[in-house]
């Protein structure tokens, strides 16, 4: 999101950050596995997302250095 927002003409410092965050983003469950989550971040052109518990709670982020220091990618 703050990519895109960059590719953009706005003042970042005065722009609040719900006016470039992702209100809806992509999320796993913690049991997905690494090559799902890769064909998940190619599919929506994403490089990372929030891994969600049962009751929507963060429990972690995953993103593609993630997946290439693990040898996925």
């Amino acid at each position: 999101d703050l990519r895109r927002s960059l590719e953009n003409p706005i003042d970042l410092s005065q722009t609040p950050i719900d006016h470039v965050m992702t209100k809806n983003p992509i999320t796993a469950k913690p049991g997905i596995l690494a090559a799902e989550a890769l064909a998940l971040m190619q599919k929506y052109t994403i490089n990372g997302m929030f891994i969600l518990d049962e009751n929507q709670h963060i429990e972690g982020a995953l993103n593609t250095q993630d997946l290439l220091q693990k040898g996925v990618l």
